[in-house]
């Protein structure tokens, strides 16, 4: 499924592992926040190497659908769903749903138009003091436990550290 690899050319980092997921949504319906706006907006993907930006193959459309952003990209037939929630201090939080229901995270910085998510992975978020109780873990996955109160899993995402490896820019 395309949006729990980030609905685009972040494909190839979330396949490179497990990206911390939930069960059911953290941010229900009427939480969200339209982050991009209030007009679809077509994106590029681009990962950093070594220092320079290259662009990955195709585009994902984000159309705005009350407090969220419906997705599809252009290689599935399938789209998603994309809610953003503000983190005071910390950006924005990105809930990607697709057809199973399950929710994937990934933190993002938006700067001047463009997106820059940071994927919440398993391997870093094990390594989080504040997340060890939120979190479950079974080898190489990891879900929010499903009592966690989601202000202490909030409170946690802020000790997250973003970084700026992939970005999406806006496109014609």
């Amino acid at each position: 499924m395309i949006l729990r690899a980030l609905a685009l050319a972040t494909v190839s980092v979330f396949l490179a592992g497990c990206i911390l997921q939930s069960e059911t949504p953290l941010v229900s319906a009427g939480e969200g926040e339209l982050a991009l706006g209030p007009r679809a907006i077509r994106f590029a993907a681009y990962t950093l190497k070594d220092g320079v930006w290259h662009k990955e193959d195709g585009t994902a459309d984000f159309t705005p659908e009350g407090d969220h952003y419906v997705v599809k990209d252009s290689t599935s037939a399938n789209p998603g769903i994309i809610v953003f929630k503000f983190l005071p201090g910390k950006s924005w939080l990105m809930q990607m749903q697709g057809d199973d229901h399950t929710a994937t995270y990934a933190l993002a910085d938006i700067d001047e138009g463009a997106v820059y998510p940071t994927p919440l992975m398993c391997t870093d978020v094990e390594k989080i003091e504040a997340f060890k109780p939120l979190v479950e873990v079974d080898g190489t996955d990891c879900k929010i436990a499903p009592a966690a109160p989601k202000a202490a899993v909030f409170a946690a995402l802020a000790s997250f550290p973003l970084t700026r490896t992939l970005k999406m820019v806006p496109v014609q």
